[in-house]
């Protein structure tokens, strides 16, 4: 085999080489993103099963402990949903609930696992 042909087949497998490594670097983007995707789906659920509990046990002492019936919960919840709807658009920040939470003297800070004496 003399220089050239060596050349030609060296340039051969480079080429292989190049072609191998840029799929492999297409097939990890493409994993990427779908983990990512997946990754991004699991919270999304995670976050609104918490809510969902977390709302339930509002539910709960709101209708045990103040007499809250059914049309006074829905009232509340549509309320929310409405608070809930103002942020999205911008009209209302978190930090505008946490300010007049704040303002009122009101600590909103639940930890969950502490006893707390909220009001008292």
């Amino acid at each position: 085999m003399n220089r050239q042909e060596r050349r030609k087949q060296q340039f051969s497998v480079d080429a292989k080489k190049d072609a191998t490594v840029n799929e492999a670097m297409r097939i990890e983007s493409l994993v990427k993103r779908r983990f990512d995707k997946e990754i991004s789906e699991a919270k999304r659920i995670g976050i609104n099963i918490a809510v969902r509990d977390l709302t339930a046990a509002f539910i709960l002492s709101l209708y045990d402990e103040f007499g809250f019936g059914k049309e006074r919960i829905y009232r509340l919840l549509r309320k929310v949903t409405n608070n809930l709807e103002c942020i999205n658009e911008g009209h209302l920040t978190l930090d505008d609930i946490r300010s007049w939470c704040e303002d009122k003297g009101i600590d909103y800070k639940l930890i969950i696992g502490e006893k707390t004496n909220y009001g008292k």
